[in-house]
């Protein structure tokens, strides 16, 4: 019987439920989810980050309970397989491993366009064989290594931004001596010949939609994609090996040259084992007998169109034995050899070697041949990274004495290795683009490779700094590298062409100035400002007298950072308009983009709303047209900053929710991402979310840094401030002591963290009832220099005066908190959240000294001044409480008093979670509530 069509399964409830626990942010085993990329009836496919690596991912997931044990076994091997084939068309499985009852496969994260969108733009026929040679080059790789693909199409061979060229989606993929019927995925329908939707292209980030599949295989019965599927392959796979994957091979290679496929769908060409086509029983008929010729205006050669039309035969034994040969033949251009046998015939006839080379000049460029020559970028890596360089740095952590360093230099290492992977990388498909594939111009190589070895200088710049780094830097020492520009600049060749060229006479100095702007890059990505400044002022006197606005604008625009980081203010506005004003002149759109992305940061610190939305939107704009994602993002977080500046609290929640499930989060940070949305989501009255996200954090933090860094005890303290929101105050008391004891013998220097620390261990002694071991805590924590951490300090030594009886006292600290939090927060909104619970204190305050009239009042300010739509539940829940009891015993209005009460506790049954801190106070206005008289 022909292959039945199935559409795709509907959801159960728990896969459905399975599938919300792995939304943005969840932990799959070590990865991090950031966005879903597509799915199929048997697997979805996520954007994850890989903390271990630092590095983007695509995570495939295959359903267990579409597995059996043989099915799970297979695809194990399949994945190690692949593992082990290393190819630069082959996209990489780093990792293959079982999620309680599922499956997942971690692979390369390839940011490019499909095959099917890069032929969109028209495309010569040279172009078109050059990408399809080098998919086919890893095509065959995976053949000696047994694995047939059997899903060969446009959608599952990707151009990179980079120029390389990347078979994708092996999820098809099968071991050459594996018999078997039974698939492990599902595939894509593309019953209809123009249609453009994408299969799971899993490791593929492009315009494509990628959108729900139908399946035309299940268990036993066919696997592939029918429009690019051969006869041997329609019936039930049985006999699908590489001479199936060459046809459709081919297949794909004729779409991209004619723009058509080779055959309408109508025809029907389905083999299975009780029913054999007629043409097949004629040996070496081709496909073409049954389709349309190529249109009659083609520019492709018919030598090409024969080589295509042998991979395409019916009977798969009259196709090429193998893609090697195939490959061979689509090498073999007759129009290039005889140009070559010219070539020849005219240097035997040159009188001397300078008329060949001349002769060489003059030929068209079309009619030149490059002789392929491209190196691996080995030995310049190992110049400047090599085992002596990571010996002095291993030796800074040394010499440090605690006990985190070595992990930190560690991560360190790890990172430079990664970028200077990306970097050989980049270099060679550069090279090839231009001397072997033949789809990048001379000038765009020379682009390319002067930005690949600013990129180099930047690196080894980093290193030579870090052989001398003190403490501080080795703390962030994983997050260092980060502040290097990215190797993935280097490939847009758009934006390398927009900038101003060096002027000529003046290589030497350039030459200086751009080893002193690596420098500059390097001490200010350590944290050394001082050294920062000092040598950045030199080189922007250089860059000036040069004349050269490039130059000018880097150097600017690290004197505006490293200003930003010592003081802020006026200085560095100064010098992100200068850079912003350089980088326009000089047609570096990127560097505009994130001078203006910085403007609009020192304009939110300031406190300067209008203009920081006025730099903002002109920021994004530059970004956009830049294509700087980064910067986009980082407009994003200020964006979402801004609304804890005005404390419109749930918009803030909902920006970084939105902002973490985009498909471009960065994850640089992953720690500080959960940990930030933790934050915000408490702040929202979101307390059951919070404590995942603030878990989350620290399970990173810890699994990057170890137990014992600082960057793990602060996400640590992070965490106390969500258990003691909840009413965890035991297990919070436990962690925060523990953190802070740690904390105290690695960094006694980290004033801001000891008082973070203190403050939050002092919040859970006071909900344990243990007042003599909270007061000198937050006494500690009220003389800390940052604001908020001492006005939630005097605010928590105010509620033990209370405590304590002295009402009079916890008036007086009340009022001066309350002055305190208004000359903070009143400049961004006089209405913020912050004053409003502040002043919900000074009324709990004066209730309970006995001024109900006065409690009242405040009270009821408070209320007036509350965004329902923006403040806590939970806090709107507690305001209106003590505000009913406090009309109540100022003989107010018993029935407002009454709805007030009972609004407050319809709040709380909605908004609370179910802990014995929340039963408690239910029960209490419960209690309050029944005891109201009537009337």
């Amino acid at each position: 019987m022909p292959a039945e069509v199935h559409d795709e399964p509907t959801q159960t409830l728990a896969e459905v439920a399975r599938e919300r626990k792995r939304s943005v942010g969840t932990l799959l085993g070590r990865y991090v989810v950031l966005s879903e990329l597509g799915r199929g009836g048997m697997s979805v496919v996520y954007i994850a980050y890989d903390p271990k690596l630092d590095r983007r991912v695509a995570l495939k997931v295959v359903r267990g309970d579409k597995l059996t044990e043989a099915h799970r076994a297979r695809l194990h091997r399949e994945a190690q397989a692949l593992a082990r084939l290393s190819h630069p068309s082959v996209v990489t499985v780093f990792d293959v491993g079982d999620l309680e009852d599922d499956t997942f496969v971690a692979m390369e994260l390839v940011e490019g366009k499909s095959l099917r969108e890069w032929s969109k733009q028209e495309r010569t026929w040279r172009e078109v064989v050059n990408v399809m040679v080098a998919a086919g080059r890893g095509l065959a790789a995976a053949h000696a290594a047994g694995i047939v693909h059997r899903d060969i199409k446009p959608d599952n061979i990707v151009v990179s931004d980079g120029g390389a060229v990347k078979l994708v989606d092996f999820g098809l993929a099968r071991d050459l001596g594996d018999r078997s019927v039974e698939s492990v995925d599902g595939v894509s329908g593309d019953s209809d010949p123009g249609d453009s939707g994408s299969d799971l292209a899993a490791s593929s980030i492009s315009s494509s939609t990628l959108r729900p599949l139908e399946q035309i295989t299940q268990h036993g019965h066919v696997v592939g994609t029918p429009a690019y599927m051969p006869p041997e392959q329609r019936g039930r796979g049985m006999d699908a090996d590489e001479r199936s994957d060459q046809f459709s091979f081919c297949v794909t290679l004729y779409e991209a040259l004619y723009k058509q496929k080779p055959f309408k769908a109508s025809k029907k060409l389905v083999m299975d084992r009780d029913e054999q086509l007629t043409v097949a029983d004629k040996p070496g008929i081709a496909l073409r007998s049954l389709a349309a010729p190529p249109p009659a205006k083609t520019e492709v050669p018919a030598w090409l169109q024969k080589v295509v039309t042998r991979g395409l035969a019916v009977d798969k034994g009259h196709r090429y034995p193998s893609v090697d040969a195939l490959l061979a033949e689509l090498d073999r251009d007759p129009q290039r050899a005889r140009r070559r046998v010219a070539y020849g015939a005219m240097a035997m006839g040159a009188v001397a070697a300078t008329a060949v080379v001349m002769t060489w000049r003059l030929m068209p460029s079309a009619m030149q041949e490059v002789t392929p020559s491209c190196g691996t970028g080995e030995d310049r890596i190992a110049a400047i990274w090599n085992q002596g360089k990571r010996a002095v740095i291993e030796a800074v952590a040394v010499k440090a004495g605690v006990a985190w360093a070595p992990r930190a230099v560690a991560a360190f290492g790890e990172r430079v290795d990664d970028y200077a992977a990306q970097w050989k990388t980049m270099y060679r498909e550069s090279c090839e683009a231009t001397r072997v594939r033949g789809v990048q111009s001379p000038e765009a190589l020379d682009l390319r490779s002067a930005c690949l070895d600013e990129r180099l200088g930047d690196l080894g710049a980093l290193v030579d700094v870090m052989g001398e780094a003190k403490i501080d830097a080795l703390r962030k020492a994983g997050e260092i590298v980060a502040a290097l520009p990215p190797v993935s600049d280097c490939a847009d060749v758009q934006a390398l062409r927009q900038v101003v060229k060096k002027p000529a006479g003046s290589a030497e100095r350039l030459a200086s100035v751009d080893g002193e702007l690596s420098r500059v890059t390097a001490f200010y990505a350590i944290g050394d400002v001082t050294r920062t400044l000092s040598l950045v002022d030199r080189v922007i006197s250089e860059a000036r007298s040069i004349g050269y606005a490039p130059a000018l604008a880097k150097a600017l625009y690290w004197r505006g950072r490293a200003k930003a980081d010592r003081d802020g203010g006026v200085e560095a506005q100064a010098a992100f308009e200068e850079t912003l004003a350089a980088a326009l002149t000089s047609g570096d759109d990127r560097l505009a983009a994130d001078a203006t992305a910085r403007l609009a940061q020192e304009s939110l610190w300031a406190g300067e709303l209008p203009e920081f939305h006025r730099w903002s939107r002109v920021a994004h704009a530059l970004a956009t047209r830049s294509r700087a994602v980064e910067v986009g993002m980082f407009v994003d977080q200020l964006e979402c900053m801004s609304n804890h500046f005005t404390g419109k609290v749930r918009t803030r929640l909902a920006c970084l929710r939105e902002l973490a499930g985009r498909r471009d989060a960065a994850g640089k940070q992953s720690e500080w991402l959960v940990t930030t949305l933790g934050l915000a989501a408490t702040e929202a009255g979101e307390l059951v979310e919070a404590l995942r996200w603030l878990e989350r954090g620290v399970e990173l933090a810890r699994a990057e840094n170890g137990g014992d860094h600082p960057r793990t005890l602060e996400m640590r303290a992070y965490l106390c401030h969500g258990l003691n929101q909840l009413g965890d105050y035991a297990r919070s008391a436990t962690e925060c002591g523990d953190a802070l004891e740690r904390l105290k013998k690695v960094a006694p220097d980290d004033r801001k963290l000891i008082a973070r620390l203190q403050l939050y261990l002092a919040q859970a002694e006071v909900g344990l009832k243990r007042v003599d071991r909270a007061k000198p805590l937050l006494e500690a924590a009220a003389a800390a220099e940052d604001e908020e951490i001492k006005l939630d300090a005097q605010t928590d030594l105010a509620t033990l005066t209370q405590t304590k009886g002295d009402t009079s006292a916890a008036v007086t600290q009340r009022r001066e908190a309350l002055a305190e939090t208004i000359k903070v927060y009143a400049q961004y909104n006089p209405k913020h959240p912050n004053i409003i619970a502040t002043r919900h204190d000074l009324g709990s305050a004066l209730l309970e000294r006995g001024d109900a009239a006065a409690a009242a009042d405040e009270l009821a300010r408070a209320d007036a001044e509350a965004d329902p739509a923006e403040i806590s539940p939970l806090a709107l829940c507690q305001l209106r409480f003590v505000r009913a009891q406090a009309m109540v015993r100022a003989k107010g209005n018993l029935a407002h008093a009454r709805k007030l009460a009972a609004d407050a506790l319809a709040i709380h049954r909605g908004a609370a979670p179910d802990t014995e801190r929340f039963r408690a106070q239910r029960k209490e206005m419960e209690t309050w509530l029944a005891a109201l008289p009537a009337s």
